[in-house]
């Protein structure tokens, strides 16, 4: 998993479509209250899938991302230079999900969705280098390792099937509220991580040994968890299936939108919307022969070799650890369960109508899940604009996100139809460098609503003497 992914990251799913008015069921993943008044008599999703790779210190372009992935230049460049390494891949499908129209008022959603995201947090490079491989001549010794930060690598992986009932609270003159609610029945496909916190310690090396290594010298000190649950292998789709726990979440949000026109085609002047999303979490079964927390206290000497661990796989890492008298069992080394937080986030966004088919919509995401558990998985907040044109069967969208992982990144989505591709860093990427990558690309089948024609006079007249 290191090797394949090396820790990149993307942490807006679907950009730019996310707040379009003709996503149809796609857009109440982002906010249930959209199943209510939506565009569409009933929509078919087939499905969508966004991937998104990205770091915080690897750069690459266009036209060198092939060879990039195809080599070990990324790897080479996310460990090159000081500095922690931060980075996180995050895979989502939208499986076969549809939502209906029940009336002016209400309706309903019915979603699948598989989910995956591999993490790197305040990874010091240079140690994780020590262990995958030898460094000699890429640190000058002794080097200095001093992190109160909680370093961690966390894998997860689950499946979603979501009912979402939304309303029409309000719709009074120029005022218009709605309301949703999706409940969501949680397949846990697995969770694994490895945690170095509290860690203060010296990398030295002996030259004159044998086979030279790199040793954590006598005096370096931490914590050092590490956690198996589950049978995920790798973010695989058919690997993301495979429920090994179940748990139960929820997302609930809220429209306001500003009428004065009344006018079919574009309903609203501007819109405010406000959810919470990812609320609950997986009960896990730990692997209790793979699982447990240590103290490190480095007394041997010339220290703790870190080729002990070189090829070594995560799950057996405990065995490594239990027989070295460097590192003593915690009092919890042997819980059998684990409670894994879903990625919950605050969503708010804000959208205008400025002319014809031309909307404007900011916005932010911003985190809330508990980051210092380190097998809990989690989006990087961030700020995005998106200038589009929407209409009934065309739409361009330009999505401008900065995130506090990868920062400034720029791309489009083309929607022609029941057909929607596209990236939100490829405008990044073509014309200078970017932190990451991304691809989204779905299909939906949907029967709109037909048009109407503004009120007549009559009428307007009538609501006035009322």
């Amino acid at each position: 998993m290191f090797f394949s992914f090396s820790g990149w990251s993307q942490s807006f799913s679907f950009p730019g479509t996310r707040q379009g008015n003709y996503t149809g069921v796609q857009s109440v993943l982002f906010n249930p209250a959209q199943a209510a008044d939506s565009r569409y008599k009933f929509d078919f999703n087939l499905f969508g899938l966004n991937v998104g790779l990205a770091n915080n210190k690897a750069s690459y372009s266009l036209g060198s991302v092939v060879s990039t992935f195809s080599s070990n230049d990324a790897l080479n460049s996310l460990f090159s230079g000081d500095g922690r390494i931060s980075g996180q891949l995050q895979l989502d499908v939208l499986g076969p999900s549809l939502s209906v129209s029940l009336s002016d008022k209400s309706g309903f959603a019915l979603t699948t969705r598989v989910r995956g995201q591999f993490t790197i947090t305040d990874l010091d490079g240079k140690l994780a280098k020590s262990i995958i491989n030898d460094v000699n001549s890429e640190i000058v010794f002794p080097y200095t390792v001093s992190s109160g930060n909680n370093m961690r690598i966390n894998t997860n992986g689950w499946a979603e099937y979501g009912l979402t009932y939304a309303r029409v609270l309000m719709d009074k003159g120029p005022h218009f509220l709605k309301t949703g609610l999706t409940f969501k029945y949680l397949a846990g496909a697995g969770n694994t991580y490895l945690q170095i916190d509290q860690l203060s310690g010296t990398l030295t090396n002996n030259p004159t040994a044998p086979n030279p290594s790199v040793y954590l010298a006598p005096g370096s000190r931490g914590v050092i968890g590490l956690g198996v649950s589950g049978g995920l292998g790798s973010l695989e789709p058919a690997d993301l299936l495979k429920s090994s726990s179940n748990g139960f979440g929820s997302d609930v949000g809220l429209v306001y939108e500003y009428r004065p026109n009344q006018d079919f085609n574009h309903p609203y002047k501007y819109r405010l919307s406000v959810s919470l999303l990812d609320v609950g979490s997986i009960k896990y079964q730990r692997e209790l022969t793979s699982s447990g927390t240590y103290s490190m206290l480095v007394q041997s000497s010339p220290g703790f070799d870190l080729a002990t661990l070189q090829g070594i796989s995560l799950a057996n890492y405990k065995q490594v650890l239990s027989s070295n008298p460097n590192f003593t069992p915690a009092p919890n080394n042997n819980n059998p369960t684990l409670n894994v937080s879903l990625p919950t986030s605050l969503q708010v966004y804000g959208d205008v109508h400025l002319k014809n088919n031309v909307y404007l919509s900011a916005g932010t995401q911003i985190s809330l899940a508990n980051r210092s558990n380190p097998e809990n998985p989690f989006v990087y907040s961030g700020f995005t604009i998106t200038p589009r044109y929407e209409g009934r069967g065309l739409g361009l969208y330009i999505p401008v996100n900065y995130n506090s992982l990868s920062k400034l990144a720029i791309g489009t989505t083309l929607r022609l139809g029941p057909v929607y591709v596209g990236s939100g860093s490829i405008l990044s990427a073509l014309f200078s460098q970017s932190k990451q990558a991304d691809i989204n690309v779905g299909f939906h089948i949907g029967i709109l609503k037909p048009k109407k024609t503004a009120p007549t006079i009559i009428k307007v007249l009538d609501e006035e003497e009322q």
